[in-house]
């Protein structure tokens, strides 16, 4: 851990940042320090111990479990969904405003200081009216709007969702909902069964609630390595640092389109909430 005192340190970012990092996992921690050690408005970091989903009450047994391949998936996903609310519920405790969130397997780009400077410039010039801003995202959900341009070629989108809970800010007006819908250790194996993964949750209901960010092109990527969750390595995912490398930028559409498809996106996933909660029983007679 990062020997500066969070509380003096970020207050450029956020009040505190908060790295993911299972116990098992130390090289990835190594990787994190010696990236952050010399990026200033990372200082401070603090590790939050994540939840390893094989340890957890239940894994293994019935109804939920049969010993099937994906069994250790469906804990990584269950631990990586009670992390995030570890992370979420140590920032409350705190009582910061905004904590930026990141899993241990982040990657910056050679200009991350200063494109974060041209993040915190387009913040001061135009305060945002957002709740939750992904810095990295690897999938968007639904359409877009560019809010406004940044430095450095990037852009501040709104989004109706996106997958990946590596790297993004929350603002404390979020806290207590999130936390309040997200699972706690006697409820994660049904909460997964419905939900699947903190990241398409996030995806098909923050907007239902607050506004959502995204910066574009990636802020900050990751790095593949092993996934406890994918139980397989993933594919890099990079920080562009040209307009050349920016092929996976989000494409904003109208106002019209972006009314339009998110008001059918919330209907289509209303039912698909319905539809799991209606086949909850079958699903503990077949586990996950």
């Amino acid at each position: 851990m990062s020997e500066f005192v969070t509380t003096v340190a970020n207050t450029r970012l956020a009040d505190g940042v908060l790295v993911i990092n299972l116990d098992h996992r130390s090289e990835r921690l190594e990787h994190f320090e010696k990236m952050a050690r010399p990026v200033n408005c990372l200082r401070g970091w603090e590790r939050i111990p994540a939840v390893n989903g094989v340890e957890l009450p239940g894994y293994g047994l019935l109804p939920w479990f049969r010993n099937r391949k994906r069994d250790k998936g469906w804990a990584g996903r269950a631990g990586c969904t009670l992390s995030h609310r570890k992370a979420i519920e140590h920032a409350r405790d705190r009582g910061w405003n905004t904590v930026l969130i990141l899993e241990d397997d982040i990657q910056l780009g050679a200009s991350f200081e200063s494109d974060v400077a041209g993040f915190l410039k387009c913040e001061s010039d135009h305060p945002g009216d957002w709740a939750v801003c992904y810095l990295g995202s690897s999938k968007p959900v639904g359409p877009c709007r560019k809010v406004r341009d940044m430095d450095s070629g990037r852009g501040l989108f709104r989004i109706f969702g996106c997958n990946g809970t590596f790297a993004y800010l929350l603002r404390r007006e979020a806290f207590d909902w999130i936390l309040a819908n997200l699972p706690t250790e006697d409820r994660v194996w049904e909460w997964v069964y419905t939900h699947r993964a903190i990241d398409r949750w996030y995806a098909r209901n923050l907007t239902r609630r607050f506004r959502v960010r995204a910066v574009s092109p990636n802020l900050i990527g990751h790095y593949t390595s092993f996934s406890d969750i994918g139980q397989r390595a993933g594919a890099d995912l990079i920080v562009p640092e040209s307009e050349d490398d920016a092929h996976g930028s989000l494409h904003a559409s109208g106002l019209l389109a972006f009314g339009v498809l998110s008001g059918l996106l919330r209907l289509r996933f209303l039912v698909a909430r319905l539809t799991s909660k209606l086949l909850l029983p079958l699903a503990r007679s077949r586990g996950l």
